[in-house]
C-alpha cells in the first residue's frame, strides 16, 4: 500500500510530505497559521517553513497577514493545491481499491475490522507497567 501510495504521488509530482501538508489544510478548510500543527505535530518552526516555502514556490499555498493581528501569518490553500491534493487522493483511493480486489467483501470486512482494532489499541498508547 505504500509503495501504492508513492507511486500516485508521484504521477502528481507530489511527495510524501507535500501531500500530508495538503491535506491537513484541507481538513482544516483551507487555512491555518504555521504554527499550528498542519501535517506533523513534532515539526520544527523551521522545517514547516521549507514544506511551506516549497508549496507557495508551486502555488499550491499562498501566505498572507493574520485579519487580526499582523504579526502573524496565515496559510491558505489555493485551487491549485486543493486540485493537486484532491487528485492525488483520487488515484491512490483508487490503487488502494485495487489492491484490495484480491480480497473478497467478507475478507475486507474482516480486515478493516482487525485493522480498526489495532488502531483503537496504537491510539490508547503504551501502558505503564505492562
Amino acid at each position: 500500500m505504500g509503495r501504492a501510495r508513492e507511486a500516485a504521488l508521484a504521477e502528481h509530482g507530489l511527495q510524501s510530505f507535500e501531500y500530508l501538508t495538503l491535506r491537513a489544510l484541507s481538513g482544516r478548510g483551507g487555512r491555518a497559521a504555521p504554527s499550528e500543527p498542519v501535517a506533523e505535530p513534532r515539526l520544527s518552526p523551521s522545517a514547516m517553513t521549507g514544506r511551506l516555502d516549497g508549496l507557495e514556490r508551486r502555488a499550491f499555498v499562498r501566505r498572507s497577514a493574520s485579519a487580526t493581528d499582523r504579526r502573524k501569518v496565515t496559510v491558505e490553500l489555493t485551487p491549485a493545491g486543493q486540485a493537486a491534493w484532491q487528485s492525488a487522493l483520487e488515484t491512490e483511493g483508487r490503487e488502494e481499491h485495487r489492491i484490495l480486489r484480491a480480497l473478497d467483501p467478507a475478507e475486507q470486512g474482516l480486515l478493516a475490522d482487525l485493522l480498526r482494532r489495532v488502531l483503537l489499541e496504537a491510539e490508547r498508547g503504551p501502558r505503564s507497567g505492562a
